[in-house]
């Protein structure tokens, strides 16, 4: 296992401006923008993630935070691939919140 080495600061980042902190690093040759949601309204939420996330080329990207988001089933985790176990929701449930994130997410990966 390889272990990073350097890590450099290159902008200390917006405070929550729209409901978004944003910070950009230098990992080694690769440079990462990191995003913290803190919007409790999912609908400004993907509207200035999108705004922020556009055209970003080659640069990557981590987005994080409480979208207070339940996506029932998807997203699932396999914890143990030998016997398939699974992490997923316990009680299944979905909700608006939920839904508007799991279409961020498949529209984010289409453009990778």
């Amino acid at each position: 296992m390889e272990i990073q080495k350097e890590m450099q600061e290159l902008d200390k980042g917006s405070n929550n401006k729209n409901g978004l902190m944003k910070k950009v690093i230098q990992l080694d040759n690769n440079q990462w923008e990191i995003i913290t949601v803190s919007s409790k309204k999912m609908d400004e939420t993907k509207m200035n993630t999108e705004k922020e996330t556009k055209e970003k080329g080659d640069e990557k990207i981590l987005i994080g935070g409480d979208f207070n988001a339940r996506l029932d089933d998807k997203g699932t985790r396999i914890i143990d691939k030998e016997n398939g176990e699974k992490r997923g929701s316990k009680d299944k449930a979905n909700n608006k919140e939920g839904k508007i994130l799991w279409k961020i997410i498949e529209e984010m990966v289409g453009k990778f």
